[in-house]
């Protein structure tokens, strides 16, 4: 018997509530394509086992303040539609959407070599 404490989570909290935010920003934005998100969350789910974190990066900057919470030195906590957080949450998610594009693409390319 060891006194290891047992490994809970491997991170895989971390990312279910970063899933869950990212999903509540594609719900509420039209801007957001709920199945770019989705795509990224599985991306992310298979790059935690490789070590590699740019889906995850990508959705935790799409997700936001969603993730984060609210600034405390920020004067106004929501944001209009103009603000500097939209305009970031839309370069990154322009970023994930890309990002997305080409695994999918990758993904397809594959798939037609053992059809």
């Amino acid at each position: 018997m060891t006194d290891d404490p047992p490994d809970s989570d491997d991170g895989r909290d971390d990312l279910d509530r970063l899933a869950r935010a990212a999903r509540a920003v594609a719900a509420s934005n039209t801007d957001v394509d709920p199945d770019i998100v989705e795509d990224a969350i599985r991306y992310a789910r298979e790059e935690a086992e490789t070590g590699r974190t740019r889906c995850r990066i990508l959705l935790a900057d799409v997700a936001g303040s969603a993730v984060a919470g609210p600034d405390p030195e920020d004067p106004d906590p929501n944001p209009g539609p103009n603000s500097v957080d939209a305009e970031r949450r839309a370069v990154a998610y322009a970023r994930l959407r890309q990002h997305v594009e080409r695994r999918r693409s990758r993904e397809s390319d594959v798939d037609g070599l053992f059809e």
